[in-house]
């Protein structure tokens, strides 16, 4: 089990650490109006996102703390959907330039400790 945890938070910090080049791929693929790619790319990052909140919740259950930013992107996820409802291209790109990517800009820092029993 021990190694399981390990092997999971290592696959965590090799993702979150991408989060913030993929938002900024995204937002330059949006302001091209290179929609169909961002958009694949954007549910690529929501499935990913779900991830690691699920691995967070998982390994917190193992008596692990962890001091990351997920509360604020989950936050922030009722705005990007609002905005790709409305099909505000230009403000989407905004947003992933101005407001998401900068959440992940700690994610190097965003470690599991163990918590004494």
């Amino acid at each position: 089990m021990q190694q399981l945890l390990i092997e999971t938070q290592q696959s965590y910090y090799e993702y979150v650490v991408k989060i913030q080049s993929a938002s900024q791929k995204i937002a330059n693929l949006l302001k091209r109006y290179e929609l169909e790619q961002a958009f694949r790319l954007i549910a690529d990052l929501s499935e990913g996102i779900n991830w690691i909140v699920t691995v967070e919740q998982h390994i917190q259950e193992n008596n692990y703390i962890i001091n990351s930013r997920t509360s604020e992107v989950i936050e922030h996820l009722h705005y990007l959907n609002e905005l790709i409802e409305r099909k505000d291209i230009d403000t989407l790109s905004q947003f992933f330039e101005h407001k998401f990517a900068p959440l992940f800009a700690s994610s190097s820092e965003w470690i599991f400790k163990k918590v004494q029993n």
